[in-house]
């Protein structure tokens, strides 16, 4: 085995098991609202891509995601289900959302358990903030 890629394949399972833990806290923490981790995402990146473009098109949260067409589809269709968001275009390759009130609430909610969580654990998540650091210097 080549011995110079070993630092990065540990590199890349502590990547791994740090993002599986984090996805569990945010689990435990937003069982409460009653959404997931994907779905929390989901309405943030609505909320981010309205407030900087004025629009949120499927193929943006997509591609921050990082998943396919068809997962981002069928979070959407359960997002929408549950009403936190609404389509406002149904181009197949570019579909255009926006959060309903019951979504804005939603987002609101799960924003302030975060701010509650990070005054509560101040330690936990500053090494959470410096491993987003750290991972943002890889090239």
């Amino acid at each position: 085995m080549n011995q110079e890629i070993i630092p990065s394949i540990h590199l890349l399972f502590s990547i791994t098991k740090k993002f599986h833990s984090i996805e569990k806290k945010f689990s435990r923490l937003f069982k409460e609202i009653n959404i997931s981790p994907q779905q929390f995402y989901f309405i943030y990146l609505v909320n981010y891509f309205i407030e900087e473009k004025e629009v949120a098109y499927s193929i943006d949260i997509m591609n921050y995601m990082g998943v396919e067409r068809a997962a981002i589809s069928r979070l959407g269709m359960r997002i929408e289900e549950e009403g936190l968001i609404k389509r406002i275009s149904n181009n197949t390759k570019k579909v255009q959302f926006e959060l309903t009130t019951k979504g804005k609430k939603t987002l609101i909610l799960a924003l302030n358990l975060i701010d509650k969580d990070i005054k509560k654990n101040p330690k936990e998540n500053s090494n959470a903030q410096k491993i987003a650091s750290a991972i943002d210097l890889i090239p």
